[in-house]
């Protein structure tokens, strides 16, 4: 027998779980439900995105099932957007290290022996080292690259073809400190954040699932740009947020997600020097917000925390859009 405190349910058992939490089936019968848990997502998942909403005796208050439907379906528009984001971003990221490194006096191959001689580096070796051992029949471009360069030594251009974002971001650490930078010193301490965006949309992770959870750390560089900007990005943008203070803007960047996904778009923003592909970007996160986050938006019109979210991060998207459109 398992001693263990949660228990394997049926389907029906799932149904009748979610009623015991007060989720009710208005919208969404409860034989579209169990489909939906069969076919689309399940239990566990589905049930994550209930964080967003206040319990009043241990039962969740004005939660319809079809709202957690809806919410995850936003969730995965929205996970699939930074999924390109980031890319873009570790695009950006290395034509800007190759762009300053041509800048330099170093060959290429010596920043790269520096670096694997630092703990980060060699973690970062060591994890080469694994994949050049089992390269040998692999035709992939990246596998090519390592089993050609391995041995003789890595130059910076064959480096950044061949590594993951988390060392990356440690590479990216180690030459601005060899090669000081005004944007490397500006975007420094949110590349962390992309990073944890991006594993977390990599990894198919709930990103929506606690819009109301808070934590201790806003991140610094985010906040204070959007205090810069403050009058220029909510005034007049969206009516409830036109007059935000600066205990709001903190109070939204403390979640999670919020704060990683703004400083995401600020390092875009900062670093990326295409007019084109900025304007291209927010204006189809544009329209994700525009159309498809505001297709059921009479499901959350009571949820303070999800309305929050939502128009801090519009406002912020409009004028992200607005400067590109302008300059496009």
């Amino acid at each position: 027998m398992s001693n263990q405190e949660k228990v394997k349910l049926s389907v029906n058992g799932q149904i009748a779980k979610l009623k015991e939490k007060g989720i009710t089936f208005n919208i969404t019968n409860e034989q579209k439900a169990e489909n939906f848990l069969i076919q689309n997502s399940y239990f566990f998942r589905i049930k994550s995105y209930c964080k967003n909403y206040n319990k009043i005796n241990d039962k969740y208050h004005d939660l319809e099932f079809a709202y957690l439907v809806d919410l995850s379906t936003i969730d995965m528009h929205f996970r699939r957007f930074i999924t390109r984001l980031t890319l873009d971003i570790e695009h950006v990221l290395k034509t800007k290290l190759i762009a300053d490194f041509n800048n330099t006096k170093s060959d290429g191959y010596d920043v790269i022996e520096g670096f694997f001689g630092t703990p980060d580096g060699k973690e970062c070796k060591a994890f080469l080292q694994k994949i050049f051992l089992h390269s040998t029949n692999n035709q992939q471009p990246s596998f090519q690259i390592i089993k050609k360069y391995h041995l003789q030594g890595y130059p910076i251009w064959a480096f950044v073809e061949v590594i993951q974002f988390g060392h990356l971001k440690r590479f990216y650490d180690y030459f601005y400190k060899l090669y000081p930078n005004k944007k490397y010193k500006s975007t420094k301490d949110n590349i962390f954040r992309v990073q944890c965006l991006r594993n977390a949309a990599a990894h198919d992770n709930c990103l929506l699932h606690s819009l109301k959870t808070r934590i201790s750390d806003c991140p610094k560089n985010s906040y204070n740009y959007l205090i810069s900007n403050r009058h220029s990005i909510f005034n007049k943008q969206i009516e409830c947020f036109k007059n935000i203070d600066n205990q709001k803007i903190e109070e939204l960047l403390k979640n999670q997600t919020v704060g990683d996904f703004v400083s995401s778009l600020l390092v875009f923003n900062e670093i990326c020097t295409s007019q084109k592909m900025k304007y291209h970007c927010y204006k189809e996160l544009k329209t994700l917000f525009s159309r498809r986050f505001t297709r059921n938006r009479l499901y959350y019109q009571n949820n303070l925390y999800i309305v929050d979210a939502y128009y801090f991060l519009l406002a912020i998207v409009r004028f992200f859009f607005k400067n590109a459109k302008v300059n496009n």
